[in-house]
């Protein structure tokens, strides 16, 4: 009687091993893809991205590293002493690559008028398709840093300078930001802007966040009024993530 109890036992066994080499073999179908574009396409479809990979770093051409996991990149700048994060479906730009982008190249212009000695170091972008069929039109962040400005020159670039403007502080890491608000329209537009600006390692460092959408609207309400306030809270969150550290430290942003 034992024998044959065993005997089944074995045959049960073999039969879920058989089932378990099956299911491996029926082309991947067990296999769950994640969904790093489907936000931003708005098709609803999944699309199989690169493994999480804890501690790999990639290189851009500055030598400022790009380190990436399944949902985020790390954008992280040895020579101002500074990383954050921002989702990989966003597009990044260093300023010191070869661009023909004229919004950067304007922004510059304004910088070296304004704040003598501020550098615009990056921009991040959120794709032009990444809110679909509503008035988005853009939302970008952009990096700068001022390493000659004092700490009373670097909050004043943030200072109230407009009725309507609203104003507060945060604190980052130990480094305490002062942040400017403010909406406008014109031409059709919305401008929804949130400037920050804090003092650390003995620089000033900028984020300027905008996101720009339409307000037209079509007799056919066939697009949805895009949630700027939302989107710009997601700029918000890689502001939060900004992490300081000595300049020419090569570091991983954890």
């Amino acid at each position: 009687m034992l024998g044959n109890v065993r005997l089944k036992a074995q045959h049960f066994l073999l039969f879920f091993a058989a089932l378990a080499m099956t299911g491996c073999q029926s082309g991947g179908k067990h296999f769950a893809p994640t969904t790093a574009h489907a936000a931003a396409t708005g098709t609803g479809a999944k699309t199989v991205g690169p493994p999480r990979v804890q501690g790999v770093l990639q290189t851009s051409a500055s030598g400022r590293v790009l380190g990436r996991d399944s949902a985020f990149t790390v954008y992280n700048d040895p020579a101002n002493g500074v990383s954050f994060r921002y989702p990989r479906i966003y597009l990044l730009e260093e300023a010191d690559e070869d661009s023909d982008e004229a919004a950067s190249q304007e922004t510059q212009k304004s910088l070296d008028v304004e704040e003598p000695g501020s550098v615009l170091v990056a921009t991040v972008q959120i794709p032009a398709d990444a809110y679909p069929r509503t008035t988005f039109v853009s939302g970008t962040l952009r990096f700068i840093v001022n390493s000659e400005a004092a700490p009373e020159a670097c909050y004043s670039f943030v200072a109230q300078d407009e009725e309507g403007n609203v104003t507060g502080s945060t604190t980052i890491q130990g480094a305490e930001f002062q942040w400017r608000e403010r909406a406008e329209e014109g031409d059709g537009t919305n401008y929804n802007e949130r400037d920050y600006a804090g003092y650390a390692n003995g620089a000033c460092y900028e984020f300027r966040l905008a996101v720009v959408s339409s307000n037209v609207t079509d007799a056919d309400d066939e697009f949805k009024p895009a949630e700027t306030q939302k989107i710009l809270h997601q700029l918000e969150k890689i502001v939060a993530s900004t992490q300081f550290y000595p300049a020419g430290t090569k570091t991983q942003h954890p």
